[in-house]
């Protein structure tokens, strides 16, 4: 859907006519800026005897990266289409590694994240998700959602540990949703049941207010915990604890992304609650006038917020999906890849050497994209 139609949808011709006005009056950071990001994380693949791969700390991690590089390749165009098949390649040929080398119902182990990750990025592709490399991945997001209680819906991780969260349950969506409307051949069996249950336990998730200043609509990353007990605070309040009810900028942007596509009426307007936290979090500053989001990204200092490239662009693909105002935020971005050293974006601050992640995440900003955006929606 279009930007205008969007805004035409919210608020009437006025809002959509003042909303291009004040995007074409936003000076522009270098047009360069997408490719030269691009360019930087072309440079960054390995070669292996597999094929070229974005590194990380695990072998499962390397896959997990590599989609994301993928991605990244993906919005910037037929230039890098070399870069997404040979990292697109690399994944197929590691998909077990990635999601194990069994399916849901017989697998004693399976990530949910794992699994909606990969089915997005297949969708992304141009490939059916229902049926890769002889897998079913679309089956095995509907075998993973309890069918009733106070889970249903949920993408639940299988086996002795649950670390499912509002990342993997927004990516599983976007793919069930990519599935329904035509990324799969044919739609298996309780797609529409299983892509409204995930919608709704996604909405459920959603922060109210309750005394706490600054949480109603959004997110946080952990799921399965009482609306009304987010907290704006640090997630890591000490070295050896993480406070779960720490609402969470990208996990906000994942969600509004994720509901906003889903499309009813119920998933809308949780989306566009969530854009209105989100955009109150933003940090603004001019002349020219630039956006950022922050996020408490640095380990050495857990307690202070930093600017965050991977905020900002989750950010930017969320408010873009509800039609908030993003060439401030993607002109911030642009102006971080010509601060940088090597023209990657940094993990933390404004500033720095470059990081393959923050980087990957950084060029869907950059290119004003977003994760349904790359899967047709």
């Amino acid at each position: 859907m279009s930007s205008t139609k969007k805004w035409l949808e919210r608020g009437g011709l006025l809002t959509a006519l003042l909303a291009m006005t004040l995007a074409l009056a936003v000076p522009a950071a270098s047009a360069a800026a997408p490719e030269e990001a691009t360019e930087w994380l072309a440079s960054q693949l390995k070669t292996g005897e597999e094929g070229k791969y974005c590194e990380s700390f695990s072998p499962a991690g390397t896959v997990g990266q590599t989609v994301d590089c993928m991605l990244a390749f993906q919005a910037a165009g037929p230039a890098f289409e070399a870069e997404r098949e040979d990292t697109y390649d690399y994944v197929l040929d590691n998909l077990s590694v990635f999601v194990g080398s069994k399916p849901c119902s017989e697998a004693t182990s399976l990530a949910a994240g794992s699994v909606a990750k990969l089915a997005l990025g297949v969708a992304a592709a141009g490939d059916d998700p229902a049926n890769i490399e002889g897998r079913n991945l679309i089956a095995d997001l509907l075998c993973l959602q309890p069918k009733s209680g106070t889970e249903k819906g949920r993408f639940k991780d299988k086996g002795a540990f649950d670390f499912s969260n509002v990342f993997g349950q927004s990516l599983g969506t976007i793919a069930l949703k990519a599935c329904a409307e035509g990324s799969c051949a044919s739609a298996p069996a309780g797609l529409t049941t299983g892509l409204n249950n995930a919608a709704s336990y996604l909405r459920g998730q959603q922060c109210t207010e309750n005394g706490s200043e600054g949480v109603d609509g959004a997110f946080r990353s952990a799921m399965g915990l009482e609306p009304g007990t987010c907290e704006n605070k640090t997630p890591f309040p000490s070295e050896f604890e993480f406070n779960e009810d720490a609402v969470d900028i990208d996990s906000t942007g994942f969600a509004i992304e994720a509901l906003y596509v889903h499309g009813t009426a119920a998933s809308k307007n949780a989306a566009f609650d969530g854009g209105e936290w989100m955009y109150e979090e933003r940090v603004e500053t001019s002349p020219p006038k630039r956006i950022y989001w922050e996020n408490y990204c640095s380990f050495t200092e857990p307690k202070v917020k930093f600017p965050s490239v991977n905020s900002t662009a989750l950010a930017i693909m969320g408010a873009s999906e509800v039609s908030l105002e993003v060439v401030p935020a993607r002109n911030w971005l642009g102006d971080a890849v010509a601060s940088g050293s090597n023209r990657g974006l940094p993990a933390c601050g404004a500033s720095g050497n470059g990081d393959v992640l923050a980087t990957a995440q950084g060029i869907l900003g950059l290119y004003g994209t977003s994760y349904p955006t790359l899967v047709g929606l």
